[in-house]
């Protein structure tokens, strides 16, 4: 293609944007080695399976299960200044809050879908409990080779960018947000005496510190918190009053 012909054709594609031009221009004269990195950008479209007949429908139903060659989190140690760790805490917690104070609310438990707002409060939980549920203590391997786990909201205030923090939130199974959600609930312990005498384990703290009975469908229950994940509620809880 002569150089002519090259511009008309980047101009009738670019229709005036500078911006696209010079990527463009630039994708023109790239090596190898950078159409590769453009190209694991563009999003792979799958195509629609089409079944002819019920049978081979239900025929494509099994899912092989991948073993999980990510990321392997350890188990959560604790933490090793706790005074330290939670003021630095209610520093970041304090000032989410006041930004937000003046949004409208609504107040109720929530399922925290994944989004770019929440994806860093889902995988703090994901690192801390491995899909593990806080109540059961039960999960299960997806086909992806991740745990699966639902992120529950204590409270959700719409537009209020800084509940996305995972002290708000809770790793949950299915069954468990689904009681959650729809079942009778109430605690059984009080949250605020709960916090005033927690004490981190470098304190003398154990692992009743960081649980909290409820009763939830009728049935008694425990939710367990890992040190971080609970010293993130304290916060908000001293943040937001």
């Amino acid at each position: 293609m002569r150089k002519s012909e090259e511009q008309q054709a980047l101009a009738t594609l670019v229709k005036g944007d500078e911006r696209k031009k010079k990527l463009l221009e630039s994708l023109l004269h790239a090596d190898d080695a950078l159409l590769d990195q453009f190209e694991k950008l563009i999003p792979r479209e799958k195509l629609a399976t089409e079944f002819k007949t019920f049978r081979e429908g239900i025929n494509a139903w099994p899912r092989p299960q991948r073993i999980n060659q990510g990321e392997v989190y350890p188990l959560s140690s604790g933490v090793k200044n706790p005074k330290r760790y939670q003021s630095k805490l209610d520093v970041d917690t304090k000032a989410a809050v006041d930004e937000a104070k003046s949004r409208p609310h609504v107040i109720r438990f929530g399922v925290v879908r994944e989004n770019t707002s929440t994806s860093e409060a889902r995988d703090f939980l994901y690192q801390e409990y491995q899909g593990q549920c806080q109540v059961t203590g039960k999960t299960f391997p997806m086909a992806s080779g991740k745990n699966y786990f639902e992120a529950v909201s204590l409270v959700s205030r719409l537009g209020v960018e800084y509940l996305n923090n995972p002290g708000n939130m809770l790793c949950l199974s299915a069954d468990i947000s689904a009681q959650f959600m729809h079942a009778s609930f109430e605690w059984l312990d009080g949250m605020e005496t709960k916090i005033l005498r927690y004490r981190a384990a470098r304190d003398g703290g154990s692992l009743p510190d960081r649980q909290i009975r409820v009763r939830l469908a009728g049935q008694e229950a425990m939710i367990t918190w890992t040190e971080q994940h609970f010293m993130r509620l304290i916060s908000l809880w001293k943040c937001t009053d």
